[in-house]
């Protein structure tokens, strides 16, 4: 356990080796100019208590005090989650969600991980390093190309995510033992080595963020029935009580690309609904629209390379 009271009393001290070692291990795996840092409450959702710190040294993080912060914290049911700073740029891509399968296919293909992080029994997240400064929109895409690839988690794909800092508890509630008590998040693998197979994943997607995708003399007028079932996509989606006009837009481009409506036409939807719902004085609807269909169409081809997302006709 990590802390608790002596025979006399008398408070233990709050930290352990393992817990100091697990540390090292990761900063010594990711190490970069800065951290970002959040605690929040896993066990407690009505709890809404956040303590973030950006841009934090290795050497603040590591210094005894703060250490015996974090663990009282952790004990008190926040989870531990790190990042490198998203203030300066950096290389390192994140996965969520990995199996010992996708581990073993993603290193059989020839990615190297600078850490392996174990956070509950059986559900691991990786880090791996690219070598290079990249853009935090470089990430988001090289992330969305490997969860695609070898099926981790989705939710996770921003650019910006956050991960467990191994050696506190997973206080998740849905992994609280029987018998109470919290796994560990351990770490299972750290190496300081670059990962050389991001190299092709890297060029690839940026080919791809340097040509123009569904540029805007390329829309065409949508027919009424398109329109129409826009708008009734839309008011259904409102009733499940999304309400984000822009997760609304991402969602109905997926649901008539699967009813095979052309690219070219969903832009031109977009376009009416716009302008109808006078959203563009929010967005630049020259900007907005090939990045809304960019990002939702780009999920429909998994399998595909980056080149071959599907292309809007001339």
């Amino acid at each position: 356990m990590l802390h608790g009271r002596s025979a006399n009393g008398q408070r233990q001290d709050s930290m352990n080796f393992h817990t100091l070692n697990a540390q090292q291990r990761f900063l010594n795996s990711i190490c970069c100019s800065g951290y970002d840092l959040i605690l929040l409450f896993d066990k407690n959702a009505a709890n809404k208590t956040i303590f973030q710190y950006k841009a934090i040294s290795k050497e603040k993080l590591c210094h005894v005090q703060f250490q015996r912060f974090l663990t009282d914290k952790n004990r008190q049911g926040m989870g531990i989650y790190i990042r490198p700073t998203r203030i300066r740029p950096h290389g390192y891509i994140f996965l969520d969600d990995l199996s010992q399968a996708a581990i073993k296919k993603m290193k059989s293909g020839g990615y190297s991980f600078s850490a392996i992080i174990e956070t509950s029994p059986e559900n691991f997240q990786g880090w791996l390093d690219s070598g290079m400064p990249l853009s935090e929109e470089e990430r988001y895409w090289i992330q969305k190309d490997l969860c695609q690839r070898y099926r981790t988690d989705p939710g996770s794909v921003s650019g910006e995510h956050f991960g467990r800092l191994p050696g506190f508890l997973n206080t998740k509630m849905a992994y609280q033992r029987v018998a109470g008590g919290f796994p560990w998040v351990l770490m299972r693998g750290a190496s300081a080595k670059t990962c050389q197979s991001l190299l092709d994943n890297i060029a690839s997607i940026r080919k791809f963020l340097s040509t123009e995708v569904y540029p805007e003399e390329s829309w065409q007028a949508p027919s009424k029935k398109e329109v129409e079932l826009y708008r009734f996509s839309e008011a259904a989606l409102r009733a499940k009580g999304m309400s984000d006009s822009s997760q609304i837009d991402y969602a109905i481009c997926r649901i008539m690309y699967d009813q095979g409506v052309e690219p070219a036409r969903i832009a031109g939807v977009l376009k009416v609904a716009m302008l109808e719902d006078l959203r563009n004085k929010k967005h630049k609807i020259s900007d907005y629209i090939p990045r809304t269909l960019r990002n939702a169409l780009f999920d429909k081809v998994p399998s595909a390379p980056i080149c071959q997302v599907p292309s809007v006709p001339t």
